[in-house]
Parts: C-alpha cells; structure tokens; sequence
C-alpha cells in the first residue's frame, strides 16, 4: 500500500513536473521497497542501483492514455509504474502511433514495449512474466452466433480495422487473399476512436475490435446503442522487453522479481492488474476522446 500511497501523493502535475517527480521516486524506493516487499526481497531490491528504463506505449483507454493534466494513466501503465518503482527502475514512458511504437521496439531504439505478444516480436523480444488478457473478435449489430468467426463467413462482406492492428492476421491468416479477390471490403482507420466513429457512421456492418472497446461506448456520443461483442481469440498483453537492449537480462529479472512479489502478496485482480483498491488511488481518467 505504501507504494501505491506514494506515487498518489508525488504524481506529477504536468509534463514538466515528470523529471522531478522521478527524482522523488527514486529517493523514496529503498524505503518503498522495504515496506512491499519480504524481508529478503526487500534487502535485495533496496542493494539494487537505480535503472533507467525506456518504455514505448501507443493510447488505447482504459490500458493507456495520456490524462487531463498532460500526464499518463491507464490500467496497464499504473501497474508496469508500480513494478517499475518496486524494483528501482526509473521507467520513462513515452506514446507513439502503433505502427512507429512496434518499430521501436524491434529496432531495439527502446527498451521495453507495452502491446499484445505477436509473432513479429518473436525474434526481437523477451515476454515478461506480468501479462493480462485482451479478447480479440467482431462487433456488431446482430447476434452472437450471426457474427463472422470464420474467414468463409467474411465473404461479401464489410469490416472497419484499426491500422497497425495485426493481430487481425493472427484471427484471420488469409485475409489479403479475400480482400485481393474482392470478397472482403476493408475501411481502414487511424485510430480507435476513428474507427468506432466510421462503424457508428454505418461505413461497414463489423468492427474488428476487442471487448475494451465498451470503455469507448460509454464515453461517446454514439447513435449505435444496441451492439454485440464475439470474441475471436484471447492473446496476451504486457512487457516485451528488446534483445538489444543493453540491460535486456537486468530489467527481465528486476520486472519479474516485482511480478513475482505484487502475485505472492495478492495485489493483483483477476486480469492481472492493480487490485481495485490500489488502482483507485493512481489511475486516472483520460480526457473525453470525442
């Protein structure tokens, strides 16, 4: 709790508070790491030297997203900065559109990505220990069981898609082949928001989503109210961390010694996050996305 309680009270105001507010971490970790953590662990994380950690993020509420007053929040960002605190990493997150995001992470110009564990990661990338569950499928307005779940089922149909969103081909392989032929008509968008907006609009009958988007329904202005949600494939999500990085080995351990103690102690909820009553004391919501 004393960790949770600490970054409540030392959260930055703004952007240019961000510096400072790492600086006052750090000179708090020892004592917040002793108050976390077992006796054992505790000695052995406040023995640690601090490490600068360069995270890579894209906004997608409720995970991540920047905040009211300039600073970054989410479900997922609250949690990996708790990890980050409790074994003495000083964390900088940073926001990038999707596609440049997964470019730095592979490029190894970052040290860690927050994202969904993909194929193209394999080679580039070492999967942490902490992870949560994103359900991948179709939304739409008709029934469950109407919903595509085949590639057969898309034929002749219409589907908005996120760009940069290639968990699309891990649900759906061979899905060029069917826009090639023309059997599938694809309505590309830049953004969440965007694409929820084009749906809404009625630009294609399926949005190939994931179930947060309901965070998205309940704060927009939408005319679709009635919609239903088939999930497709459950994959997970978390810390990818990059091989060429130089402190690849150091922040892997580190990250997973925290998990390892946050699992042990029951501080996190059913999907791995935060438990309600410590995320209530950081999180904080994103401005309106409309």
């Amino acid at each position: 709790m004393a960790i949770i309680l600490y970054m409540k009270l030392h959260r930055p105001q703004s952007t240019l508070c961000l510096s400072r507010y790492i600086f006052q971490l750090w000179l708090a970790l020892p004592l917040v790491s002793c108050l976390l953590l077992p006796v054992s662990a505790a000695q052995e994380h406040h023995n640690l030297s601090t490490l600068k950690v360069s995270i890579s993020a894209f906004n997608f509420p409720p995970m991540a997203h920047n905040t009211i007053d300039g600073g970054i929040s989410g479900r997922a960002i609250e949690t990996v900065r708790a990890l980050c605190i409790a074994s003495q990493m000083e964390c900088s997150i940073r926001f990038f559109p999707t596609p440049r995001a997964h470019e730095s992470i592979i490029e190894g110009t970052q040290d860690v990505l927050l994202s969904v564990n993909l194929p193209l990661f394999e080679q580039c990338c070492t999967f942490a220990g902490w992870r949560y569950p994103v359900r991948i499928g179709l939304i739409a307005e008709r029934s469950i069981a109407d919903i595509p779940a085949t590639e057969t089922e898309l034929v002749g149909g219409s589907m908005v898609v996120i760009r940069g969103w290639d968990v699309l081909y891990n649900v759906f392989p061979n899905i060029n082949t069917l826009i090639d032929r023309g059997d599938l008509n694809i309505e590309w968008s830049n953004s969440t928001v965007g694409a929820i907006k084009m749906y809404d609009a009625g630009r294609a009958p399926l949005l190939f989503g994931s179930d947060t988007f309901d965070w998205y329904y309940n704060h927009l202005s939408l005319v679709k109210k009635t919609r239903n949600f088939r999930p497709l494939l459950t994959i997970p999500s978390g810390i990818l961390i990059s091989k060429e990085s130089k402190h690849h080995d150091e922040i892997l351990r580190r990250f997973n010694l925290a998990y390892k103690q946050f699992k042990d102690q029951g501080n996190f909820d059913k999907d791995n996050f935060l438990n309600p009553s410590l995320m209530n004391e950081v999180y904080q919501e994103p401005p309106r996305q409309d």
